[in-house]
């Protein structure tokens, strides 16, 4: 075994897959836990302005000047 290899004991299946696809790691950095957070917020953000957008377009909502 390679001095910076990992035992194959005790590790998940899900966890060796979403490593080799994501770069996942079990004890992330707190950079990271930062990056996943402020990616959340976004996403969440995003989704609660295009939803608004569509409900406004269907109920005929205000308006706006194109001009």
């Amino acid at each position: 075994m390679a001095s910076g290899s990992k035992p194959l004991i005790g590790l998940s299946i899900v966890g060796e897959m979403l490593h080799a696809l994501v770069d996942y790691t079990a004890r992330p950095a707190g950079s990271q836990i930062v990056a996943y957070l402020l990616t959340f917020c976004v996403i969440v953000g995003l989704s609660k302005i295009a939803s608004n957008r569509q409900q406004a377009l269907q109920t005929g909502g205000p308006a706006r000047d194109r001009g």
